[in-house]
């Protein structure tokens, strides 16, 4: 979720340079907002693969290295659905202020509905669409499937039980990993097409300038 709150806090100080260059028509917002994503991009893989050269064998997850490079991608396009919800949120708000506190709220509504504190079979009926805007579910699918799915060697009270039916339990049984980097992927698209939309319909406003009195000459 860093890499939200990062979007945050830089696109909210650069909000008043984008408003007063798009006023002089310098430039329109789409080549901003393409250059600012690309220009993210190289931050986003390197924190991607360092984090999960420390992480993933410090936790002990599953020792293939194709099981690695699967956990690296995913956390790269976790990190660039978080970040365009960042710019979304931050384009949607007034100020760096609102848009700080909108974010915690949004960021723990999605996490109730990752799959990891709620089982996803015990959410109601009406509110299971709210996962699927969740990068932290797509995430967490892709994470646990790509560390259990076939494997064996954990027991619970003494009694062996496989990689599947962890899955079972965590309601991931039948979905696959292709599943879980195309909803990052998706949801990478949706957020930053979102946040590119809130950004363009967003003009600058103005006080009027009033006309001061002219002033009597005695």
């Amino acid at each position: 979720m860093g890499a939200m709150f990062g979007a945050l806090t830089t696109f909210s100080s650069e909000a008043g340079i984008i408003q007063r260059e798009r006023s002089s028509k310098s430039y329109h917002v789409l080549p901003y907002y393409l250059a600012r994503f690309i220009c993210d991009m190289p931050l986003r893989v390197g924190q991607g693969l360092l984090f999960g050269s420390i992480l993933y064998w410090i936790v002990g997850l599953n020792p293939s290295a194709k099981a690695f490079f699967i956990f690296c991608a995913l956390t790269i396009c976790e990190g660039l659905a978080a970040q365009g919800l960042g710019v979304a949120i931050s384009a949607a708000a007034k100020n760096e202020k609102v848009a700080i506190a909108l974010a915690p709220m949004i960021t723990v509504i999605l996490m109730l509905f990752g799959g990891f504190y709620v089982n996803t079979q015990t959410i109601p009926p009406v509110l299971s669409w709210i996962r699927y805007i969740s990068h932290l579910y797509w995430a967490f699918m892709g994470f646990a499937i790509n560390d259990f799915a076939g494997r064996t060697g954990w027991e619970t009270n003494g009694i062996p039980i496989t990689g599947d039916q962890i899955l079972t339990q965590l309601d991931f049984d039948g979905n696959h990993l292709w599943q879980a980097f195309m909803g990052l992927l998706l949801l990478v698209f949706g957020f930053n097409v979102l946040g590119y939309l809130l950004l363009r319909f967003t003009k600058p406003r103005y006080l009027p300038l009033a006309n001061s009195p002219a002033k009597k000459v005695a």
